[in-house]
């Protein structure tokens, strides 16, 4: 089955910056930046920016299960916000989605995270996208996106094996870090002038 992303999600733009004066008393928000999330759609939630909100600034707040996809830039991802965070919204090279109520039984946030990072979608995107610079898609242009929509046990089955792939992938960049770690080590012992046998 496929349906079109707007019959069961509304899309948001992210916070945009306005220069206003800034508020008496100092408020501050957490916005999510591109680095924050990676080509498998994990966030990182260690390392965002902090930002003092001005008089007429408004964000859109983010709550668990809705869904992060970076719009601008050549680095097309889409994460799952996977907990309740107050204070907290994505910059505005995302947008932002937001599962209908009345299809939260039929769709997992983590399926459609999934799958805007999959080859159809990014087909699509290529397609869709526009500006050269800093390619970006529209929200009309994802509100249009089709999306393939198994029942929901395909749903978790396909997030588990992308979680497994996802992780093994995680951990091959690891062993070569640490790969490249041990060679500096020795290149770095023989350039003194030791032997590689003495590490």
């Amino acid at each position: 089955m496929k349906v079109n992303l707007n019959e069961i999600a509304d899309v948001s733009t992210g916070y945009i910056k306005r220069e206003t004066k800034k508020t008496a008393e100092p408020i501050y928000i957490s916005i999510i930046q591109l680095r924050n999330l990676n080509v498998n759609g994990v966030i990182d939630y260690t390392n965002i920016k902090e930002e003092e909100l001005g008089i007429n600034d408004r964000y859109p707040k983010l709550f668990s299960g809705d869904v992060i996809f970076a719009a601008k830039g050549s680095k097309r991802s889409a994460g799952v916000i996977d907990r309740d965070i107050k204070g907290i919204t994505a910059s505005n090279h995302y947008l932002i989605i937001r599962i209908r109520q009345e299809y939260k039984g039929r769709i997992l946030p983590e399926y459609l995270s999934f799958y805007l990072r999959q080859k159809p979608a990014t087909d699509y995107f290529n397609l869709h996208g526009t500006g050269s610079h800093m390619p970006f898609i529209s929200a009309a242009a994802l509100k249009e996106l089709p999306v393939e929509l198994p029942d929901i046990e395909k749903q978790k089955k396909t997030v588990e094996l992308d979680k497994l792939i996802s992780r093994e992938q995680e951990l091959a960049e690891e062993v070569r870090d640490l790969k490249n770690k041990m060679y500096k080590e020795i290149l770095a012992r023989v350039l003194s002038g030791g032997e590689i046998r003495d590490l």
